[in-house]
């Protein structure tokens, strides 16, 4: 073959490359369909299952707070990146309390605070189909003088944005509302109505989160359909309906489900109580081997889902839930210890968490936020999932077994 032949070959081979690279552009992108594996070292294993236990008992702990269970969505993800930035500050019996209650006790903060930079760098790339949001802020009063060490690992560890406030400033609530609302995709604006004139450190942890079903809902299947709430009356709700397989399990007292987002990194797994079974009966029995061995037991099988679409928020404050497991020392003026933060006299005041979540035809949108303030003194046939009663959920990352939210929905109609 001739010089000039395989020149012009070359030519046109470029030629097609740039058309087809022309045409690509147009084209969506090409997303792999399966989980992606995620590597976990022994201490990032032992932070996960730290992590799941304690988002299993502080779910626990709020629905028996709420007088009749209906709506509940809480971060515990958040709440413990929010107290685990405020241990490093503690010491003695403060910090040992508090590391007990996160599950942490066998384990040193240089450890968690590198697994939790590490396990967030991990989360939030995992799927370009699901936007995974993690921001943290600290928020020092112009009295305070926080020592050099605790200010560096909040933002080497955790990139803390590092702020300076003033009680007295009469535009600081809506500052710090703010930059929640931004870090949270705005769906959560209104956190702070006030600060107490003792504050003299706010630590804020919010998450995002924006999962496509893997399998999306068809709108023209949702339709009206009566959800029985735990109380005994009854809701019309806009329940969603699809056929498709995925990991599923039937026990005597509950069923459980695995819906993917995305490649299915992301999942939301709701379980069900049987029929006549009360939620928080499921709820009060549930431990890390009850949620484990639930997950082991799945396997794909071709159901019809019917799930409602519920848009809420949930507000709650954490301090009698944290002091009944274990952490009441930390909120306790005369015996609180923070002298990694300050030489000053140091207390958390309040622990407040938000959360918001939106479950449609599309996907999931939830994000939360927790403020720490800081005081100072001076398969076969065809099965049916039906959720048209009061269920759990929890979202997840199945690689991992991370839990990102965990909830109750209650009244979809709410």
């Amino acid at each position: 073959m001739s010089t000039f032949s395989i020149s012009s070959l070359a030519t046109i081979a470029i030629i097609l490359l740039q058309i087809a690279g022309g045409c690509a552009k147009d084209e969506d992108p090409v997303y792999p369909d399966t989980p992606q594996p995620v590597e976990l070292n022994p201490v990032q294993l032992k932070i996960v299952e730290a992590d799941n236990s304690f988002a299993i008992g502080i779910l626990k702990k709020v629905s028996a707070s709420e007088q009749e269970p209906g709506n509940i969505m809480i971060s515990p993800l958040s709440i413990s990146y929010a107290l685990t930035m405020t241990a490093n500050g503690a010491s003695g019996a403060t910090r040992d309390s508090m590391l007990s209650v996160l599950q942490f006790s066998n384990l040193s903060m240089e450890d968690i605070n590198s697994s939790y930079m590490e396990l967030t760098d991990k989360l939030i790339n995992l799927d370009k189909r699901v936007t995974v949001k993690l921001a943290n802020s600290v928020w020092v009063e112009n009295r305070l003088s926080p020592k050099t060490s605790f200010m560096t690992i909040l933002e080497k560890y955790y990139s803390a944005e590092v702020r300076e406030f003033s009680v007295t400033d009469p535009g600081i609530v809506a500052v710090i509302n703010g930059w929640i609302a931004d870090a949270t995709n705005n769906t959560i604006n209104h956190v702070l109505d006030e600060i107490s004139q003792e504050t003299v450190m706010m630590l804020i942890n919010a998450i995002y989160f924006n999962g496509k079903w893997k399998y999306k809902f068809n709108a023209e299947e949702t339709s009206s359909m009566p959800f029985y709430r735990s109380n005994g009356t009854t809701v019309q709700a806009d329940m969603m309906k699809q056929n498709l397989t995925i990991p599923v399990a039937f026990f005597e007292d509950y069923s459980i489900a695995e819906i993917p987002y995305g490649q299915g990194n992301f999942v939301m797994d709701v379980i069900l109580p049987a029929a006549g079974n009360h939620v928080t009966e499921i709820t009060a029995n549930m431990d890390n081997e009850f949620l484990n061995n639930a997950l082991a037991a799945m396997n794909p099988a071709e159901i019809d889902l019917y799930m409602p679409r519920f848009t809420y928020e949930f507000r709650t404050e954490l301090n009698d839930i944290l002091d009944e497991m274990g952490m009441g020392i930390a909120f306790d003026p005369e015996s609180a210890d923070f002298s990694n933060i300050s030489d000053d006299d140091l207390y958390i005041d309040k622990a407040i968490h938000q959360s918001f979540i939106k479950n449609n035809e599309e996907g999931t949108e939830a994000s939360a936020v927790t403020v720490i303030t800081i005081g100072v003194t001076s398969i076969g046939e065809t099965r049916v999932i039906k959720l048209d009663r009061p269920f759990i959920y929890f979202i997840r990352e199945s690689e991992t077994n991370t839990i990102l939210f965990a909830g109750i929905t209650g009244n979809p109609a709410s």
